[in-house]
């Protein structure tokens, strides 16, 4: 195959999409699609090789999986084995354990099944994985290694018969597509992180090599099609937004068939030529290894700069331009020998880092750093009566119990709870508080939704929300006495105006109602959990706190408190949190109350007037 400009351009605006994206840069927030970019290529690619060794006669499984290693282990090995050094060096004893954890199972192509199986909205915070990116990686080695195998038996017609070939991969695509679509309802982090669900973009990339054998379009179409192609990826990475959508799913056809298109056609501009734009194509693998451990590494210690994001910009690119010279443009580490060593001595140095790290796990630190973990395990699901009560992520609304969690008490005043997980957070603590008053509670809260009417979020949270508008309290406000609202209203998902026009709505749908209210004001927040802030704190032996503080929440809680005096917004600024007290945290992650600091904000809403 000639060499492809406009995939070398492709790769420069999937990468430059990826980094942007999580770098948190303004007008970027849809590039997460960089991603579906790269496998729509390496399944092209991949299909190419593949072919090309079926119709010559010499396509060798070793051969075919030894370059693969060549091109990809060498200088993700060095990355890993850099981030357990400075790891060692810098994080807490949670940390260590799961960058040791994650860099085996990202060295051996499963880290997309180990973020799966502990994946979840409750779980630890993403941004302090420094592996969390390797999971497209697994997901395309899983790719290399099943796709020839699945091809081999159709080697002798794949190449005699064009038509057949389409219609068999067309299908293959056609059976993942559809697997995608079921878990993106059932089972979002399946659907998102499983090779089975994702492999369908891949596979659109080969669907898209044998198309191109058999169709010749004109220059002007060719012209055409790609610059709506491109003007198509440039619309999703600007637009889409991952508060809005779920991903994968049936968005995820515009970017991934706009990629296809753009490969198919195969129109080359001259700026395509440019020595500048083609470099970011081919340091484009390194640049996504290391963008994203170093991003970590400043959201971990807060590091705070007007010219932050140029100075990750700038220690990124030359992370990659060194790994790009020195590792994947080495010959001598392009050899199965080298790519096996470097593979044991990553293994190695994470046995021995495990040796030398191992902390007394009576130590204050230890306790502190694990109290996210150990407390999810032992109380959330009971905190948030998750399944029933509240639906997470992961949860249909089948699952919610509106016979038990909407039981209407006849002779006793009904007070109903409606938020996303911040309500959720305060529903144990509501419950045990008003029975013991000698009143019944209520509970519909949901993940990542706001209570709001016509509100945004994953589908099944929508639902329960438009049933508690649109059907529970019109068909029984007179026999709801109180109704509590609260959501994590600093969390961006609307910006302010939209928000407080919104809350505007649903304050008047309440007194149309004639149901009493009060909206519980925005909890502290945090860019860390607070678990792991107190542990830094013991560690370095000074204050920082004030360094985590989610600025965003802070603002927006101001600027509603402000906004809806006197329509009873429960103000928590004036509600002064015992922290820790007693080997118990206030918040067990970022954002959301423990049952320790649920009762003394529950106290303090029963309590004011």
């Amino acid at each position: 195959m000639n060499f492809r400009y406009d995939i070398g351009v492709l790769r420069a605006i999937a990468v430059i999409a990826v980094v942007l994206f999580h770098f948190q840069v303004p007008f970027f927030q849809g590039g997460f699609v960089g991603v579906d970019i790269f496998f729509v290529i390496s399944g092209f690619l991949m299909t190419s090789i593949i072919l090309k060794g079926f119709q010559q006669q010499n396509f060798n499984f070793w051969a075919f999986y030894s370059k693969r290693a060549q091109r990809i282990v060498p200088a993700l090995a060095v990355l890993l084995s850099i981030t357990v050094l400075l790891g060692f060096l810098t994080v807490l004893p949670k940390d260590i354990d799961n960058i040791k954890s994650y860099t085996l199972s990202s060295l051996f192509f499963v880290s997309n099944i180990s973020y799966y199986l502990s994946s979840g909205y409750f779980e630890n915070d993403s941004q302090s994985n420094f592996l969390l990116h390797t999971w497209s990686l697994s997901v395309e080695w899983q790719f290399y290694l099943i796709y020839p195998i699945l091809l081999y038996p159709f080697r002798l017609y794949l190449n005699k018969n064009n038509g057949q070939a389409v219609a068999l991969l067309s299908l293959l695509t056609l059976v993942s597509f559809l697997g995608m679509a079921y878990y993106n309802d059932k089972d979002n982090n399946f659907a998102f992180f499983m090779f089975p669900t994702r492999a369908w973009e891949m596979l659109a990339g080969g669907v898209v090599f044998l198309l191109q054998r058999a169709i010749t379009p004109r220059p002007l179409t060719k012209a055409i099609v790609c610059t709506l192609s491109y003007l198509t990826l440039l619309y999703c990475i600007i637009r889409f937004d991952e508060r809005d959508i779920t991903w994968p799913s049936y968005y995820t056809i515009i970017p991934v068939i706009a990629t296809a298109l753009i490969i198919l056609f195969h129109w080359e501009w001259k700026l395509f030529k440019t020595p500048a734009l083609q470099f970011v194509g081919k340091i484009s693998y390194s640049w996504y290894l290391w963008h994203w451990p170093l991003f970590v590494l400043s959201y971990y210690f807060a590091y705070e700069s007007p010219y932050k994001i140029v100075l990750l910009m700038f220690a990124s690119l030359l992370m990659a331009a060194l790994s790009y010279y020195l590792i994947e443009k080495n010959n001598r580490l392009a050899s199965s020998k080298a790519v096996a060593l470097g593979a044991s001595l990553c293994i190695m140095l994470c046995l021995g880092i495990g040796y030398a790290s191992s902390y007394d796990q009576e130590s204050e630190i230890y306790y502190l750093s694990h109290y996210n973990e150990n407390y999810r395990k032992e109380f959330l699901h009971k905190q948030f009566r998750t399944g029933t009560c509240h639906i997470d992520i992961q949860n249909n609304f089948g699952q919610f119990d509106k016979k038990g969690c909407l039981f209407l008490h006849p002779s006793k005043e009904n007070v109903l709870l409606i938020g996303d997980s911040h309500a959720g957070a305060l529903a144990y603590s509501f419950k045990n508080k008003l029975e013991a008053q000698g009143k019944n509670f209520l509970q519909a809260t949901v993940s990542t939704t706001y209570p709001l009417l016509d509100t945004k979020g994953p589908k099944n949270s929508i639902k329960v929300i438009d049933y508690i508008y649109k059907d529970f309290i019109p068909k029984n406000a007179k026999k709801i006495d109180k109704v509590y609202i609260t959501a994590h209203w600093g969390s961006g998902q609307y910006n302010y105006p939209t928000l407080k026009k919104k809350l505007q709505q649903l304050i008047a749908y309440l007194q149309k109602q004639g149901i009493a209210y009060s909206i519980i004001g925005q909890t502290p927040a945090y860019t860390m959990t607070y678990g792991d802030i107190l542990a830094l704190e013991k560690k370095l032996n000074t204050g920082l706190e004030h360094k985590y503080i989610l600025k965003q929440a802070k603002d927006y809680n101001t600027a509603l408190a402000n906004d809806f005096k006197g329509n009873d917004y429960l103000d928590l600024r004036t509600l002064q949190f015992i922290k820790y007290q007693n080997k118990q945290c206030y918040m067990y992650d970022d954002d959301h109350l423990s049952i320790f600091g649920a009762n003394q904000l529950v106290e303090f809403v029963l309590n004011s007037k």
